[in-house]
């Protein structure tokens, strides 16, 4: 029942694929910015089309993408101001 949608599972690869990357750059901003942008493309791709908007395995997926999304967000942010004043 959770896993009929393709659109759901494309979100879920996403974040796994985003936190393989963050591990593997060590975290470098440029790639892991790349990766961050098409999760967050895919996020409102899928939030537009979806159907099952009651579930709670969705909406706890579709909040750690979100949450994923905004704190790396702030660190790229911070990691990038810093290597601008050194």
């Amino acid at each position: 029942r959770y896993y009929s949608s393709a659109s759901f599972g494309c979100v879920l690869y996403k974040i796994v694929h985003f936190l393989q990357v963050l591990i593997k750059s060590n975290a470098d901003p440029e790639e892991v910015k790349f990766v961050l942008t098409s999760l967050e493309i895919e996020h409102i791709r899928v939030m537009k089309e979806e159907t099952e908007s009651d579930s709670s395995l969705r909406n706890l997926v579709y909040g750690l993408s979100e949450t994923l999304r905004s704190a790396t967000n702030c660190l790229i942010t911070r990691e990038l101001t810093q290597c601008d004043t050194s």
